[in-house]
């Protein structure tokens, strides 16, 4: 909010049009984000309600575990493939399955471990 406010002072400041409209558009995407966000934290709240409180379980057993590492857990429980993944987070199929990757390696998971079947247990 503070890079938005200081970016709307300094708009407001500047006499190019190009640069202002610029500096406009930079704006839309912050508020965008921070929209996407909020969007995010109902989605989640919704989930848990469904989920018998899935992230709090995930938090205790996994206390390590950062924000987006618990959405791709979540994004996995819900039995979403790779490709609807990746236009969730806005990412490519190619980073999902980095993501994944790394979550297992996280989790210590061996090649005979099922993620999604970890996930389904909570």
């Amino acid at each position: 909010m503070e890079v938005k406010n200081s970016l709307a002072e300094l708009g407001s400041s500047i006499n190019e049009v190009e640069q202002s409209r610029k500096l406009n558009k930079l704006i839309s995407k912050i508020e965008g984000a921070l929209d996407g966000n909020k969007d995010w934290k109902a989605f989640e709240e919704q989930f848990d309600l469904v989920n018998s409180d899935f992230f709090k379980k995930l938090r205790n057993e996994y206390p390590k575990l950062s924000i987006a590492e618990a959405r791709l857990c979540m994004l996995l429980k819900m039995k979403l493939s790779t490709k609807e993944i990746a236009s969730q987070l806005n990412l490519s199929v190619r980073g999902v399955e980095t993501r994944r990757y790394r979550l297992r390696k996280k989790l210590h998971l061996n090649k005979e471990q099922v993620l999604e079947e970890l996930l389904d247990k909570m």
